[in-house]
């Protein structure tokens, strides 16, 4: 099983992962086979994808981009 953590720590950390050595910045997600015990990694369950935002319509009457 894989397991995806998120490091919450502000400064790069040096953690033994899969029995090496590994740098982790700030908000690097990483991806492991073991199930880690750090409190500077949080477990990432749910992977939705970000909705993108829809820029509103603006109507355009005489081809200028103001409403008069």
């Amino acid at each position: 099983m894989k397991y995806k953590y998120r490091c919450t720590s502000r400064f790069p950390v040096l953690l033994e992962i899969e029995g090496s050595l590994m740098t982790i910045r700030p908000n690097q997600v990483i991806e492991t086979t073991e199930n880690l015990q750090y409190d500077l990694l949080k477990e990432i369950t749910d992977l939705k994808p970000r909705t993108k935002r829809v820029p509103k319509k603006i109507e355009v009457k005489n081809g200028k981009n103001n409403n008069s």
